[in-house]
């Protein structure tokens, strides 16, 4: 609307049957054929309004987990894959089921039947990039396996370790002070 206003203060006057006018802002929003885009934005401002302004009612349920569910979710914090560890089922208001899926599903379980997919050999794309054949490249034909797991140290670890370091360091100072 802003945009409207300003482009009227720049073009007030118009050429109307030959004669230069200057026009009121109204005048000129019909003149120029945008009273309707006014209109709209006008509309939608006061719709936005009374929008706003309408008091719904809101309400807050406070509810307590069950014990299972407490343990449930416990487990599936410390499990490698929490979402499908996770048995929801005991959380309340667990009627309102979500489905996971992790994996990828059977072919037969295609819910597309319209697409006819009668060479699906050509469709399944590889787990690992293809190996070429031996006389055209140096490596090797079987896929070599994923990385062997690495040990990490969790952060409580560290901070206990680091703890004993510096009481260690705290008494050999200790010791040297008292020799003095």
């Amino acid at each position: 609307m802003k945009e409207i206003r300003d482009e009227w203060r720049k073009k007030k006057e118009v050429i109307v049957n030959g004669v230069e006018k200057r026009l009121q802002f109204k005048q000129w929003l019909e003149h120029t054929g945008k009273d309707v885009e006014y209109a709209s934005y006008d509309a939608s401002r006061a719709e936005i309004r009374s929008q706003l302004n309408k008091k719904e009612d809101f309400f807050t349920i406070d509810t307590q987990l069950a014990p299972e569910a407490r343990e449930a979710i416990r487990k599936a914090r410390f499990a490698d894959k929490p979402l499908s560890s996770a048995d929801l089922s005991r959380l309340l208001c667990s009627d309102d089921t979500v489905d996971f899926t992790l994996t990828q599903a059977p072919a037969d379980q295609d819910e597309d039947e319209d697409n006819d997919l009668s060479d699906e050999d050509d469709l399944k794309m590889p787990s690992s990039p293809p190996c070429l054949l031996d006389r055209e490249s140096s490596l090797p034909t079987i896929p070599s396996t994923p990385c062997p797991p690495q040990h990490h140290a969790r952060y409580d670890d560290a901070f206990t370790n680091r703890m004993i370091e510096e009481a260690e360091a705290l008494e050999a100072n200790q010791a040297l002070y008292d020799e003095q």
